[in-house]
């Protein structure tokens, strides 16, 4: 067992104390079913925790046969898809990436940005406001302005 791993083993039985009973008794199963020979604390510790044992084990062998289907032709680099990343680059005026990607020839063109008047959204899009709706605004913000020492007392 190790704190690092989060696999449990049998509590008392440290790195060097497995090594020790694994030299001796070969695996885990054999040092359970021999633990009569063992003494002391340690005896006690593989009998009380044995299934543990089993089950770390079970936790830390890596499964070498695990069932796995590989592509090969999926792995193979292809070129990048020139029409679907050069819009992209150019919005995001990634102009050293697209360098690196398309060769010098890439080039981003400067958009113009269209000046808007007035108040816009979060993504840009001019909101409207009426006169109505900004002296409700205001009105708003007066009342709220009020406390407790600008409010005449009677």
């Amino acid at each position: 067992g190790d704190a690092v791993d989060n696999i449990p083993g049998i509590p008392g039985v440290g790195e060097k104390t497995a090594k020790l009973l694994i030299k001796q008794y070969g695996s885990v199963e054999n040092i359970i079913a021999n633990s009569h020979e063992l003494k002391g604390k340690l005896k006690e510790n593989v009998e009380q925790y044995a299934e543990q044992g089993l089950v770390s084990k079970k936790l830390a062998k890596i499964i070498l046969n695990a069932p796995i289907e590989l592509d090969e032709e999926g792995l193979l680099i292809n070129e990048p898809s020139r029409e679907l990343l050069e819009p992209l680059f150019a919005e995001l005026e990634f102009r050293t990436i697209g360098k690196r990607v398309f060769g010098e020839e890439f080039n981003v063109t400067e958009v113009s940005v269209t000046q808007t008047s007035g108040q816009m959204d979060l993504f840009g899009n001019v909101t409207q406001t009426t006169t109505v709706q900004t002296q409700v605004i205001v009105e708003e913000i007066v009342t709220a302005s009020n406390n407790i020492s600008n409010t005449p007392h009677t």
